[in-house]
Parts: C-alpha cells; structure tokens; sequence
C-alpha cells in the first residue's frame, strides 16, 4: 500500500496554488502523491498544471470545495494510499509540517492528524480546530481550541485546511457530502469521523491559510449605529454556509434530546428573525436578501442541495 497522497483542491487561483504546489514539493518528507482537483477553472491554472508531471491531475466542473474533495479523497483512496492529506489551493504548509504530524502519530493512536492554521499575518486561527458541544443549555456545533496549546492535543474538529485522514476511517464513514457545494463540508464529516476518532493536532506542525472564501463586509449605519453587511454581489456564500450548516444542526443536535430540540429551535428562529431585522435596516436589495435568507434555512431544513438556487435569486427582478 502506497502511504501518503496530497488532495489539493482549486479554483481560478492559480498564483495560490502553485505556492500550495511549491510548499508540498518542499516537505522534509514528501508526500507519495499530489493529487490536484480543478474545478472547472479558466485562469490558465489547467494549462500550468499539464505541464507539471509529478501531480496527478483531476480536471472537472465546479462543484466547490465539497465536491472537489470529494472527488480527490475518492480517488486516492481508490488508489490505494493510507493516509489523505486535504487542503485548499491557498494553503502553503511549512516544510516540515508533515515530517511533523507523522512524528506525533507516533505516540498517538487516531485515524486523523491536523497541523496548527496560521493566517496571513501569522497567527494562530483557532476557528479551524476544535472540539463539538451538544449541552441542551447551548449547544454549538463547535468550540474553537485555545491558541497557547503547547503540546499536541485531541479535538473533535479540524477543517480542511490541513486535515490528513487514515484510510480506515474513509472507509469507515465514507466521503464528503458532495451536495453542500462550499462551507461546512468539513464540520459535516468530522461529525462523522468524531464517532470513530479523535483529531489529533501536531500543535508544532504549521500550515499557512493565505486566503478565505468569506465575504468581506461594508460598513452601512442606520440611525447612528454600525453594522458591517455582506455585499450583494457576495451574497451567495452566505446561502450556502447557512443552508449547510441548518441542515447540520437538525441532523446532528435537533434529536439529542427533547430541550435541545426546543433550544435549536429557537436559536434558529431567533437568528433567522435577527437577520431579517438587519437586512431590513442596513441592506440593500432587501427582497433578493430576505429571499436568500428563507431560502438558505428553508432548505437546510428540508434538506434540498439546489446549488443553482442563488443564481435564480439574483436573477429576480429588483
């Protein structure tokens, strides 16, 4: 059996990606494959990438990074390699984080490991690691790690910025949920792998996340006060973090028990109804927002992937 393959998933990015392509060519010990997942880019990025013949390359249409990690963790598990290492194409991991990781294995018998995220000004992201909590006084899909750990740690979650998974629990608990599209995909699996195995974090292990899928906000004021708003044009990153993660929260905590049923429910209404408050005040296009909002947890509920939906809400007359 094969030991390790890299799962590098990108899109219209490729300055990023060949620094994420560099950084892996550069490991103290490399991985035994590259696997790229193109989702459908048109910057030049699947040129660049036939002419680099040490990376196994997957060229398909946009299906986000869910769908892009679906198919990479697919095909290297298929291809018989032990251990998955998961990344986006804005990650660049530091030369000796997988020596790293492998090293803390050594002591530790889990099916997953995870480096420390450190963002663009070198910080510690705690976001991106931590541990699940499903208390009925307030459940929370998850806690962030405190970011002055200084040995390795076990957690319940660690995104896919980073995230190797042993073979076993793949075939344990299967792949990403392809239909999410992007945001939650990886809170989603490791609600999965949580029932198996702990995540370790190699707190010494570091990989750099340059850049992130988020909107950025603009500062709107309504009777002297300040709200900083998701612009319209990036709206439809909005719709699927709320869509997947409502559908998480009804999955994983809405049986848990009678009173976290009753407290999710709340949490839910009273979110979707303080979102409408904002948009109300703040926003522009505030028919097209109030529609992505419904949409977004309306379909979460139900459980509906419609990844199209977004584009028809925008095509709504004003």
């Amino acid at each position: 059996m094969n030991n390790i393959a890299a799962v590098v998933v990108t899109f219209n990015r490729l300055e990023l990606l060949k620094g994420c392509i560099d950084s892996l060519r550069r490991q103290i010990i490399a991985p035994d494959a590259i696997i790229v997942v193109n989702n459908g880019s048109s910057d030049g990025t699947e040129a660049w990438l036939q002419q680099q013949p040490d990376l196994i390359l997957i060229n398909q249409g946009n299906s986000g990074g869910a769908g892009g990690f679906y198919t990479g963790i697919k095909e290297a598990h298929e291809k018989g390699y032990e251990w998955i290492w998961v990344m986006d194409d804005d990650c660049v991991a530091s030369k000796d984080c997988l020596a790293t990781m492998l090293a803390s294995l050594q002591s530790n018998n889990v099916l997953c490991v995870a480096p420390i995220v450190v963002d663009k000004e070198g910080k510690t992201d705690t976001r991106h690691r931590g541990c699940f909590d499903f208390s009925p006084q307030a459940p929370s899909i998850y806690v962030p790690i405190n970011e002055h750990n200084d040995t390795d740690i076990l957690v319940d979650f660690a995104s896919f910025v980073g995230l190797m998974i042993h073979s076993d629990a793949i075939k344990e608990i299967g792949l990403p949920k392809k239909e999410f599209f992007i945001h939650n995909d990886d809170v989603e699996y490791c609600l999965r792998l949580s029932r198996i195995s702990k995540v370790l974090v190699s707190v010494k292990a570091k990989i750099h996340h340059l850049e992130n899928a988020t909107a950025t906000g603009v500062r709107r004021t309504f009777l002297h006060k300040v709200n900083y708003r998701t612009p319209f044009n990036q709206l439809w990153i909005r719709y699927y973090g709320m869509r997947n993660m409502t559908w998480i929260k009804k999955k994983y905590v809405f049986n848990q028990s009678k009173s976290t049923r009753y407290k999710m429910l709340y949490l839910l209404t009273r979110s979707f109804l303080s979102d409408s408050k904002a948009i109300i005040l703040y926003d522009d296009f505030k028919y097209k927002r109030l529609t992505f909002h419904f949409n977004a947890y309306r379909d979460g509920w139900k459980g509906e992937f419609d990844n199209d939906r977004p584009k028809r809400i925008v095509a709504l007359q004003k």
